[in-house]
């Protein structure tokens, strides 16, 4: 099934993803096609009313290395790792779509300013410094998948992109700032590294497209979108990849959700993430929404920051 979008001409994806204006009336095929729409009640353990809950939206492609079966498995163990540190995930439906090969090997952000060497920062402030956006045809390709989703701003849709590429800052041996860039399984397009540069509809956005044989893949990224940290743990300051580091956070085996000022705050600041709601009487309360976009020291984590989040060179 063709998705249709009123009003919206879209241009064959070249190099860039482009929008062409239209009339009103018009109305034109979407790139993405609906294969196969799954029965995921099976997957959803009951929910409990006064319990925080993530809504979750799941698409996947033949285009990856992703399959139906690595997702179940994904989910129930992602499922099993949050409710164990008090949230529970709702899996609202999880679709099998196509889309234009095309579609890949493109940067997951673009940064807007460049450090020099005399710039002394800690890992989260390089984030704020610079400054990260979504690339115009990212952000177009996310909004197509996204365009007939409900509450797309309090949602996360993982969405299947071959080959993003994600890059950030970091000092080398000779105590120089140098730009890092490595491909990518997955990204969460993170609140800490994108702030409110990120259009609000899709900042639930995470990028999914292969797993590995502990299934914690998809944990891991909603620890980055819930929690709002990057790779740290315990003694480990945080940094762009996760080796060597504890607990869910880091590449290795652990699921633990580390609490407390020893544990950096994880577990109390996943239960603040304004992705999350109780449902008492019927009624859904959200959590309370960032009041600076979601950068990592974001007033809603009063008491909750690391300052400095590691000590700096």
């Amino acid at each position: 099934m063709k998705l249709e979008h009123p009003c919206v001409c879209i241009l064959p994806f070249a190099l860039t993803l482009g929008l062409a204006a239209c009339s009103p009336e018009e109305v034109v095929e979407s790139p993405i096609s609906i294969v196969e729409e799954h029965d995921v009640s099976s997957l959803n353990k009951p929910l409990e009313e006064g319990v925080l809950t993530a809504d979750i939206v799941i698409f996947y492609s033949d285009n990856t290395e992703l399959r139906w079966e690595q997702i179940q498995e994904e989910y129930l163990k992602a499922d099993s790792i949050f409710r164990a540190n008090g949230v529970q995930l709702n899996l609202k439906k999880a679709v099998k779509v196509d889309y234009p090969v095309e579609w890949a090997g493109m940067p997951s952000g673009e940064g807007t300013n460049v450090p020099t060497d005399d710039t002394v920062l800690d890992f989260y402030e390089m984030m704020d410094f610079e400054a990260e956006v979504l690339p115009d045809s990212l952000e177009t390709i996310f909004s197509e998948f996204l365009a007939h989703e409900e509450n797309r701003e309090r949602t996360i849709f993982i969405i299947p992109i071959n080959d993003l590429t994600v890059s950030w800052y970091e000092r080398n041996e000779n105590n120089e700032w140098q730009h890092v860039t490595s491909p990518t399984s997955a990204i969460s397009f993170p609140p800490y590294s994108f702030a409110d540069r990120i259009p609000m509809h899709l900042r639930g956005v995470i990028s999914f497209q292969r797993s590995k044989p502990n299934r914690r893949v998809m944990a891991h990224e909603l620890g980055h979108k819930l929690i709002n940290v990057s790779h740290e743990g315990l003694d480990v300051c945080p940094q762009g990849s996760g080796d060597d580091v504890p607990g869910l956070m880091g590449y290795g085996e652990s699921t633990e959700i580390f609490g407390g000022e020893e544990g950096r705050w994880h577990k109390e600041r996943l239960l603040l993430s304004p992705f999350l709601y109780r449902t008492v009487g019927g009624e859904e309360i959200w959590n309370e929404e960032y009041q600076n976009g979601g950068s990592y020291d974001d007033p809603i984590y009063e008491g909750l920051i690391m300052e400095p989040a590691c000590p700096t060179s």
